[in-house]
């Protein structure tokens, strides 16, 4: 990991904002100092996620309806490319704890799955498949393990499956929905 990469990203924080009349991506420092916009199109740009060298940020844009796609950018906002093209949707990026991949959900196949391609945006496998929506990727910070929402069990339950799709358990079981899985880091 670089090392100033990584200072940048422990004291940068990336969001998206809509203080412009349009969802942008826009970085800031941690103590709020320094706004500045990283991505500018007609688009709404959402959802940004770290690469864990700090390096680039992938991020969701809507272009409409409910074609939504995963692009990544550098650090600095330059560099912008698309790395999924269908227009069913692919949402929530999701950087492995070792940069190389990228897990996301889709509608791709007519219902939401989680899918996980290469950081480059090759390599496109799905690593769910259930008529319920699976949504919501979360990796674990050893990357063996991936968080996940699903309705597969009639209302919205924490899940948890290998990060090649198997070994698919729920972990949460309340007639309330539960959701927004995220990892704490290793100690």
């Amino acid at each position: 990991m670089c090392d100033a990469a990584a200072a940048a990203r422990r004291t940068t924080i990336a969001f998206a904002s809509d203080r412009d009349g349009n969802f942008e991506i826009y970085a800031m420092n941690a103590d709020g100092t320094g706004v500045r916009q990283l991505t500018n199109d007609p688009a709404g740009d959402l959802a940004p996620s770290w690469s864990p060298d700090g390096t680039e940020i992938a991020f969701d844009r809507d272009l409409g309806g409910v074609d939504f796609e995963v692009y990544a950018m550098n650090a600095d906002g330059t560099g912008e490319r698309r790395l999924t093209d269908d227009p069913g949707g692919d949402l929530s990026p999701a950087w492995s704890p070792n940069g190389q991949e990228i897990a996301f959900f889709s509608d791709r196949d007519g219902d939401s799955e989680i899918y996980l391609m290469n950081g480059d945006g090759t390599g496109l496998r799905p690593l769910t498949d259930d008529p319920a929506q699976d949504v919501l990727p979360s990796w674990s910070s050893d990357g063996t393990e991936i968080a996940f929402v699903s309705t597969r069990d009639g209302n919205e339950e924490v899940y948890v499956m290998n990060a090649d799709g198997t070994g698919v358990r729920r972990l949460t079981d309340h007639p309330a929905d539960d959701g927004d899985p995220a990892w704490s880091p290793s100690g």
